[in-house]
């Protein structure tokens, strides 16, 4: 099995911070690829075990950039390939690969009022497509009650709670 992680790019938010932990711990077990789509700064990499096959795609047209991470999946097409994307763009982008993955999406934060911070009254339009969206994951993941509710709301898809995580051995000088 190969876990693939989508990002949309690696700024250090909640998201990234997150994905950069999971493919950490995930790379222990089973080959973990990390797409990001849009840009990384190459300091950056040092946020990522080395076992942990990093693709920067951010310089390529968006059709490029589905051709390369489709070409990985059918080089690997004999093994199971499991797609986790992270944000609106990884989403959408993790949608446009093949049907036959198994996709998860992960939800971190109340899409509406995110959204809204950020984007202003369109900001609720996108929330509405990003839940929507999730209809068409095999899964979900959420961090808490809360987040579950809103996404139960508007969609039909498997949904699961996995409290936010760390990565304890960064905060040990600190404890």
């Amino acid at each position: 099995m190969k876990i693939f992680i989508i990002l949309p790019n690696f700024d250090f938010s909640g998201p990234t911070k997150g994905a950069a932990a999971l493919s950490n711990f995930i790379c222990k077990y089973y080959p973990t690829y990390v797409f990001l789509i849009k840009s990384l700064d190459k300091s950056l990499n040092t946020e990522f075990d080395r076992s942990i096959h990093l693709y920067n795609l951010g310089k390529y047209k968006f059709f490029d950039k589905l051709k390369i991470v489709s070409d990985l999946t059918k080089k690997y097409k004999k093994e199971k390939i499991i797609i986790l994307s992270m944000c609106f763009s990884a989403d959408v982008f993790s949608l446009f690969l093949s049907q036959k993955i198994f996709k998860i999406s992960s939800v971190r934060g109340n899409l509406l009022k995110n959204y809204f911070y950020t984007y202003g009254i369109s900001g609720y339009f996108l929330a509405f497509l990003h839940l929507i969206i999730q209809n068409l994951f095999n899964l979900t993941l959420v961090m808490n009650r809360s987040m579950y509710k809103q996404v139960r709301f508007f969609s039909y898809s498997n949904i699961y709670t996995i409290n936010n995580f760390i990565e304890e051995k960064k905060l040990s000088p600190y404890f």
